[in-house]
């Protein structure tokens, strides 16, 4: 789903700042102009107060990048946070 949510996220310990640009059960596209990442990355997305992914790094094109989470989310979280 769509959506431009501000998210925070960490690799492993150093955090970024994040725009959350595109969310599904098994990933997201996303964009950070603070931190460069790198595909083969893990990182953890803060995506919520209550909800964190953890997944890889599976693209990089300039600020944007896309990750495909170790464990999917639940659908109502993706529906919640498109919102």
């Amino acid at each position: 789903s769509p959506t431009h949510r501000p998210v925070t996220g960490r690799n492993p310990a150093t955090p970024f700042a994040a725009t959350l640009l595109n969310l599904s059960i098994s990933g997201c596209k996303a964009r950070s102009s603070r931190l460069k990442v790198h595909p083969g990355w893990t990182i953890v997305l803060d995506l919520s107060e209550r909800t964190s992914a953890a997944g890889e790094v599976v693209w990089v094109a300039d600020e944007l990048f896309a990750v495909k989470f170790h464990r999917p989310i639940d659908h109502r979280t993706v529906a919640e946070l498109a919102a």
